[in-house]
């Protein structure tokens, strides 16, 4: 899914993607560079991006807090005095490599978590929720709608903001 998301927006770049198991031919090759040219995306410790493979909840709320907010601002969002003094969510260690993300992200109301206080950055993230996290994070207005993501899927479709192969599905 994240290559599919930002292999539309960044088709069109001209680079080579550095990551050792993205070919330079990789249909997503340019975009995954891109991002990790802006230090979006930085792939995993051995080296490699696995842009095959689906991302979860933490991963996917990472990379849109990189992208929307200067380092500054996510850093020190659990400082104190900062943002939040108390836990973010009940599923949340104090420590853990994404709760700086995940603070900057409700703090900026791009997320909310479920109705049970969790946040479940484990839990393979779906379409309807990455498109809520980015319509959410880039200010767009939606208005209400049944189910809870429609609204977001009908935005993003109006700025044809979603991938032909997704829309065919």
């Amino acid at each position: 899914f994240l290559t599919l998301f930002f292999g539309f927006y960044f088709l069109t770049l001209e680079s080579q993607a550095s990551f050792s198991d993205v070919a330079s031919d990789h249909s997503f090759s340019k975009a995954i560079d891109f991002v990790r040219t802006k230090g979006i995306v930085s792939g995993y410790p051995d080296g490699t991006y696995q842009p095959d493979r689906l991302i979860n909840r933490a991963e996917f709320t990472k990379i849109i807090v990189e992208a929307r907010f200067k380092k500054e601002e996510i850093d020190g969002c659990l400082k104190e005095g900062g943002f939040f003094d108390q836990k973010l969510f009940s599923d949340i260690e104090s420590g853990v490599w994404y709760e700086k993300y995940v603070c900057q992200a409700k703090k900026a109301s791009i997320i909310g978590g479920y109705p049970d206080g969790t946040f479940q950055g484990i839990r393979t993230i779906n379409f309807s929720e990455a498109a809520k996290i980015v319509t959410l994070s880039y200010g767009l207005k939606t208005g209400r709608g049944e189910p809870w993501f429609e609204p977001y899927l009908s935005k993003l479709k109006m700025l044809e903001a979603i991938p032909a192969s997704l829309l065919k599905v």
